[in-house]
């Protein structure tokens, strides 16, 4: 995963655009819509089957966090597939805890009625919002098919980037089938894609955060534990003198090093005569010297971060 350089501003955008986009779709489109779907699909049962896709989601995203809970409680320490896995549950509750609160915050009519003779748009030609009505009659916006499965997309989109073409697919069969199906306005749905990727990529970001942390306590736990002299051994000679020449001093050479010229030519060595002791020295730097941009400890951190 790549860090944005400036997530403040592209949050902003993504919020302006969302509040521009579904404002003009509840102005100038929402209702001819309805009305066009209605009078051209009504009762087509491909529409209705499209939006059971999101049905697996809810029940999976909290069955998946409890098992993964008791795993890691058992031992399991998750890698990226894991590490995706989780935040997609995460991602997926926080959407619909969410969802439902904004809903009865607008309180929008339905497209058509539904439950308890509600009033909506093609029965009676009610249209509008009643902030804080309460009731499920007037829960419309945003929809909450399209946040559900938008949620947990939006970290995979982030995280697995070549399955970037079955998220879209998916979230397009499901905005399909609720606009087929006259379930929810145009205007919701963009509402739902917005406020589902939100979730999503606010989750993902705060795990990403705490990962980061994590594998960077854990790199220098494992120097300590094995020491970094044998992670040192491994990297290639000129990576070893680029390190030491970051961090250590002239001496007459480095223990363990062959000599190539006799013993006369001056190499780079750690600051220490007593070369564990400078590898020690080296820890607090383990992870961010440059040096060590191939070592496992790194490539451990770049896992994580990628």
């Amino acid at each position: 995963m790549q860090i944005d350089p400036n997530p403040g501003m592209r949050s902003l955008l993504a919020a302006l655009s969302c509040v521009v986009a579904v404002g003009i779709s509840i102005a100038f489109v929402d209702r001819a819509v309805a009305t066009w779907v209605h009078e051209t699909f009504h009762g087509a049962r491909i529409f209705v089957i499209l939006t059971h896709i999101v049905d697996p989601i809810l029940p999976g995203a909290a069955l998946g966090l409890l098992a993964s809970a008791v795993a890691v409680m058992s031992g399991w320490r998750p890698g990226r597939l894991g590490r995706t896995f989780i935040a997609c549950c995460i991602a997926a509750l926080m959407a619909y805890a969410i969802k439902d609160q904004a809903k009865l915050a607008f309180g929008r009519l339905w497209p058509e009625t539904w439950v308890n003779d509600n009033p909506s748009w093609i029965s009676n030609g009610a249209y509008g919002f009643t902030p804080f009505h309460g009731g499920s009659g007037w829960g419309s916006f945003p929809s909450g098919h399209m946040t559900g499965i938008t949620a947990p997309l939006s970290v995979v989109w982030h995280r697995a980037p070549r399955w970037r073409w079955l998220v879209v697919l998916l979230v397009l069969l499901v905005a399909v089938g609720l606009l087929g199906a006259d379930y929810h306005f145009l205007g919701d749905v963009i509402a739902g894609i917005y406020l589902g990727a939100a979730c999503g990529t606010g989750i993902l970001a705060a795990l990403h955060a705490g990962w980061t942390d994590d594998a960077r306590q854990e790199a220098r736990s494992s120097v300590r534990r094995n020491g970094c002299q044998r992670d040192f051994a491994r990297m290639p000679q000129q990576t070893r003198r680029r390190c030491l020449r970051r961090f250590g001093r002239q001496t007459e050479g480095l223990p363990g090093e062959p000599r190539t010229d006799g013993g006369s030519r001056r190499v780079w060595a750690l600051k220490d005569q007593d070369v564990s002791r400078g590898f020690a020295a080296l820890e607090r730097d383990i992870c961010s010297a440059p040096c060590f941009a191939g070592s496992e400890y790194s490539r451990s951190i770049n896992l994580v971060e990628g």
